[in-house]
């Protein structure tokens, strides 16, 4: 039988990158997938490759904003008849120190990094409640460690580990598990930007200077993540809750 048969799953940031992965590999194992994106086109682009029928179903969604989470949580009702697993994985990357940071920015990437489980699981609770379900939060190593010019974006991903911990206890007698995932580089569009930015527009230099830190020697590949996110989401780690799985190929394990 596969690890997620007949689960209800609910996917932020699901058009794309590491969102799109862990939706194509909730559905070969059996799962029912709402994907949300707030790029419509994306959507319909994720609709027309898989072949998955009445199991996938998506829904255009801000997740900073509280009324389309109200609707994307009514959807997965309406689509599946409640929810047994929610993937906070919709995020954004910001470059700046708090110096050249602009406030609406710092703000936003708060709002879609951060405030986005705080509204997703708050809308969320009364279904997983129901089915004593789980939660998984895409964090990154940038949630364990500092990283010189991205003070935004460290401290946004800081915030989801301190508040996946939260959740798990305030959450562990309704039977809710939650992790988050740390990951490590991925090879995603928000890849690209990254190394474009640190090889100062020249991503083969960018690339080398990352690469240079990880003692695998590469990027992670998207289905990498995909797969500790089925892990996750599965009765294999029903006794799991609270932590943070990382997955880097030994970056933080190194001072390199």
């Amino acid at each position: 039988m596969a690890r997620l048969d007949g689960k209800r799953a609910l996917v932020t940031g699901g058009a794309a990158g590491i969102g799109r992965a862990i939706v194509e590999a909730f559905l070969r194992e059996g799962a029912r997938v709402l994907a949300t994106d707030v790029d419509a086109a994306r959507l319909a682009a994720l609709s027309g490759d898989l072949d998955a029928g009445e199991r996938l179903a998506t829904c255009r969604a801000d997740v900073a904003s509280a009324a389309d989470w109200q609707h994307a949580i009514g959807d997965a009702r309406r689509h599946f008849g409640g929810l047994d697993i929610l993937v906070n994985n919709a995020g954004i990357e910001v470059v700046g120190t708090i110096e050249t940071v602009p406030e609406e920015t710092w703000d936003r990437i708060m709002a879609i990094n951060v405030k986005s489980i705080y509204l997703g699981v708050r809308a969320a609770l009364p279904l997983l409640r129901e089915s004593r379900g789980v939660i998984v939060n895409m964090a990154s190593i940038a949630g364990l460690i500092g990283a010189a010019g991205w003070a935004a974006y460290v401290t946004s991903k800081h915030a989801v580990v301190g508040l996946t911990k939260c959740l798990a206890l305030d959450y562990a007698a309704d039977g809710i598990r939650v992790n988050a995932i740390c990951p490590g580089m991925v090879e995603t569009p928000m890849a690209e930007r990254i190394v474009r930015v640190v090889g100062q527009g020249d991503p083969e230099a960018g690339r080398r200077a990352l690469v240079a830190g990880v003692p695998l020697g590469r990027f992670i590949e998207p289905a990498e993540v995909a797969a500790v996110a089925v892990h996750l989401a599965s009765d294999e780690s029903r006794f799991t809750t609270g932590t943070t799985y990382v997955i880097d190929g030994g970056a933080t394990a190194t001072t390199r």
